[in-house]
């Protein structure tokens, strides 16, 4: 059920842009992230963090200053994740971690440093706590439908 919202909204957000190609090693390594830690639970689908970032960006698929902004807020939420997760050492699955934060990272890299105001959400995403374990299953939930979205607009992969 949970699996089934997150991939309703994920169709929403992206109902304006054209197939993301998601290399097969990062799919295969999310699959693998899924499984291990019980992703699909219930309790780590509902209420996603990260759907009121995706429905705010802008539709169009013109990058905003406001959406490069939501999209280095987020990203930063996935970096400090993964930093803690890559320091535990018994961290089930840390080269498919390690896939997914480099493919975050490449992301990060290709998008430009440029500032606007989206107070709220940027608040909220903020305020994520990292730390608390539910949190990092439902960040790590959401991986493919953030990089999907994320991806779209920096790709320019919209249809027009």
């Amino acid at each position: 059920m949970a699996v089934v919202c997150l991939l309703v909204i994920c169709a929403a957000a992206l109902a304006s842009c054209g197939p993301i190609y998601v290399p097969p090693n990062l799919d295969q390594a999310h699959k693998s992230i899924v499984a291990s830690l019980n992703l699909t639970l219930p309790e780590v689908g509902s209420r996603p963090l990260f759907t009121s970032v995706i429905r705010s960006l802008n539709s169009s698929c013109q990058l905003l200053k406001e959406d490069v902004m939501l999209m280095n807020a987020t990203l930063d939420v996935y970096t400090r994740v993964f930093s803690i997760l890559l320091k535990t050492p018994l961290s089930p699955n840390n080269r498919d971690l390690e896939k997914l934060n480099h493919a975050m990272s490449r992301l990060k890299s290709q998008i430009s440093h440029q500032q606007q105001n989206k107070e709220e959400l940027l608040a909220k995403i903020r305020a994520v706590k990292v730390e608390d374990a539910l949190v990092q299953r439902k960040v790590l939930a959401e991986f493919l439908e953030v990089y999907h979205a994320l991806s779209g607009l920096i790709h320019n992969t919209c249809v027009h």
